[in-house]
């Protein structure tokens, strides 16, 4: 190999390294993103309210009506749910979202780099979020970029255990209904791990975002038609969830799908051809050199009432808890789901 061959190749690598997140002001870095009101959408289509029957919520999307992705939205993103036969079921809205997020926790890892003591809000829900990081002194910018990967997944699992014990932005509206469903931490961890990507990129966040989410979507081959989407719900209805029930009743999902180790493998149609192997995502946990990521960081949550922490944590002083205790209410959030459907069960044998 000559040297003109070896230079090039530095610059190269060199130049995909130079991260380009989105442009902030110092008013947007102070406070945390808002929350956004993108199409999130319950499992299923064609569901009815509870309250107003004859209305039908229906988010499927196509994949050419994408759009261009905005930090924190747009009204030409294209969000809903679409099926890929290598990525199953993927909720644009819920992979945008955190992909916004990485975007921000790294633009405030950077900011805070020489003085990483001080405590960040990061909001409401389920209680107020903290967050305080320490030796980040010591990352480079990839390992920085994967640490903000990390904070929003911790954050995206909680969303998913917070609305499981009943939270939710409308007042008095359960959410129950969408915690933990079929594509949720699949689509949380695909939006990070494109941002992670979008980054590194020497184009802009946005336009990065773009382009990688077409690219990730056509290689996960994504369905090209609504009709295709739609007869991938019609195979999993009555098994992953229910058109018998309104939302927001938590019935209309039947099978739920919950962390359990730092690699996640989507759920795809239980037909579908063997040999088309799921694209697995893997949650970044520890540094290129093998320093965990948890001792970078704590996500501290101040919880409200509706979150059991004394019931899930008999022996915790106090109410605070970090994403280090999260998998105990992951546990608790799937043993109440699992006690509510034998309830349903045994009810329907009876009839």
């Amino acid at each position: 190999m000559n040297k003109l061959t070896i230079f090039l190749i530095l610059i190269a690598y060199s130049f995909s390294l130079h991260a380009k997140p989105p442009i902030l002001s110092s008013k947007e870095l102070k406070n945390h993103p808002p929350r956004v009101t993108r199409t999130c959408c319950a499992f299923g289509t064609k569901m009815k309210l509870v309250v107003l029957p004859f209305i039908k919520l229906n988010h499927v999307i196509e994949f050419n009506n994408l759009g261009s992705h905005h930090y924190l939205g747009h009204r030409d993103e294209g969000n809903g749910i679409l099926y890929s036969e290598k990525g199953g079921f993927i909720d644009l809205g819920h992979a945008r979202e955190w992909a916004d997020w990485t975007a921000f926790l790294y633009l405030h890892i950077l900011e805070v780099a020489n003085d990483p003591s001080s405590k960040k809000k990061l909001g409401i829900e389920g209680g107020m979020r903290f967050l305080e990081l320490q030796n980040i002194d010591k990352l480079d910018t990839e390992n920085k970029i994967k640490l903000a990967g990390k904070i929003a997944f911790d954050m995206s699992l909680w969303h998913e255990i917070a609305t499981g014990y009943g939270v939710s932005v409308a007042p008095f509206i359960s959410e129950k209904f969408s915690s933990f469903s079929a594509e949720d931490i699949y689509s949380n961890m695909l939006g990070i791990e494109l941002s992670m990507q979008a980054l590194q990129s020497p184009l802009d966040f946005e336009a990065a975002m773009t382009n990688l989410l077409n690219e990730k979507l056509l290689a996960l081959r994504v369905v090209s038609k609504l009709e295709d989407t739609y007869a991938a719900f019609e195979q999993v209805e009555s098994i992953w969830w229910s058109s018998d029930y309104g939302i927001p009743r938590n019935k209309v999902t039947l099978k739920r799908n919950y962390f359990e180790t730092e690699c996640i493998v989507p759920w795809v149609l239980p037909n579908q051809d063997t040999t088309i192997i799921p694209d697995e995502l893997e949650v970044p946990v520890s540094t290129i050199e093998g320093m965990a990521f948890s001792n970078c960081y704590t996500l501290t949550i101040r919880p409200n009432r509706k979150i059991p922490v004394h019931k899930v944590l008999p022996k915790h002083a106090g109410r605070k808890i970090s994403q280090k205790q999260f998998e105990y209410f992951t546990d608790d959030v799937r043993i109440h789901f699992n006690k509510s459907d034998v309830k349903r069960a045994n009810k329907l044998k009876q009839v």
